[in-house]
């Protein structure tokens, strides 16, 4: 994902796939993206929490997930645009913490979605949607010069 700088997020959420099937009570978590331009593969537990991340947006009371079935985040853009926002665009990376740093679901709740790598469903997915507010390059004219020696293509 290579979001440039002078972006407007307009859309941002997660696809998830669960890979078990979970109810659990109460399950409050959170999601936020890395606060930095181009990150690079997480190589630890160490080095996840180590990671500096944008402010989260609460998903709290996540519903009880049936393996196979997909389900949706809450909208991730205010994460995504504060690291464009901060980093000037994300660089050819992008990671989204989904995560509860602060204990607030009950004992032993969790839920459990495909990763990358598993076998049988779809990896997690981002769809994101967004507008440029770079501005544009300015015309170029081209003056009798440059009609007079033929460098101009005619489109018929």
């Amino acid at each position: 994902v290579n979001i440039p700088a002078a972006t407007t997020m307009t859309v941002g959420y997660l696809t998830l796939i669960a890979s078990v099937t979970l109810s659990d009570t109460t399950v409050n978590s959170d999601l936020a993206a890395e606060n930095t331009n181009n990150p690079g593969q997480i190589a630890s537990y160490a080095d996840h929490i180590a990671r500096t991340r944008t402010a989260a947006v609460p998903w709290d009371s996540v519903p009880a997930m049936t393996a196979g079935t997909s389900y949706q985040s809450p909208s991730i853009v205010a994460p995504i645009q504060a690291e464009i926002d901060a980093n000037g665009g994300t660089g050819s990376a992008l990671i989204i913490f989904w995560e509860d740093k602060d204990f607030e679901s009950s004992l032993i709740a969790y839920r459990q979605v495909a990763s990358w790598d598993h076998t049988t469903y779809a990896p997690p997915a981002i769809h994101i949607e967004y507008t440029t507010n770079a501005t544009p390059d300015a015309p170029t004219s081209l003056g009798p010069s440059a009609l007079a020696s033929g460098s101009w293509t005619s489109i018929q």
